[in-house]
């Protein structure tokens, strides 16, 4: 079977452990005369983290070598999310969309954290909250503020990292199991074993910024 990209990460055993946040871009300029500092935040934040498997066995440790020499370096993409996102808190249950003919919002306003979307329920109250995720074009991002719909069925979004796409097409806006599109910002991925055979991984991962 030939392998494509973006690949799906093995799901046995579970990540185990993670550390995960938002990589922000900022430039910063300290005056040498009064060390007063200004900050200029910059477009282009991404997810990034660490994520350390429990410990494998001889057998279990096979699927994930062998997934990890296929991502061929700092190469091959996945897809991945926060292991701790578990399911919105919300209450949607249908999925919604991002329309191409916004005129008064897009992705580039507001440094590309504010998205109008439409398709939702009439009138529905909490739909998305603080912490939820949703993927909106192979991008994984967090709500900020509960979201509220129209009589309408339109919705205003506000979420983190920013967006980085251009509307093109009617997009999904996935609330169930969202991931995004990450890759290994390292060449080399090693694990350890120990003389009883067991397998430990732990291995950075990066968000693809399109």
């Amino acid at each position: 079977m030939a392998i494509t990209f973006p690949r799906t990460m093995p799901t046995s055993p579970p990540i185990k452990k993670n550390k995960w946040g938002i990589v922000h871009s900022t430039d910063v300029h300290e005056s040498p005369i009064t060390r007063s500092k200004s900050y200029n935040r910059k477009w282009g934040s991404y997810w990034a983290g660490i994520f350390e498997l429990p410990p494998l066995t001889l057998v279990q440790q096979r699927e994930w070598r062998a997934w990890f020499a296929s991502l061929k370096g700092q190469t091959g993409t996945f897809y991945a999310s926060d292991p701790d996102a578990g399911l919105i808190k919300g209450t949607a249950s249908a999925p919604a969309s991002v329309p191409i003919t916004q005129t008064s919002l897009s992705p580039l306003n507001n440094r590309g954290t504010e998205l109008w979307s439409d398709n939702w329920i009439a009138s529905g109250v909490d739909l998305l909250l603080p912490g939820d995720y949703i993927s909106y074009q192979g991008e994984l991002k967090m709500i900020m503020t509960a979201v509220n719909s129209s009589p309408s069925r339109s919705a205003l979004l506000s979420v983190r990292p920013e967006l980085h796409v251009e509307l093109i097409t009617v997009e999904p806006i996935v609330f169930v199991d969202p991931v995004g599109i990450f890759r290994i910002p390292e060449g080399f991925t090693d694990w350890e074993s120990d003389e009883f055979g067991t397998h430990r991984f732990t291995f950075p991962v990066e968000e693809v910024i399109v």
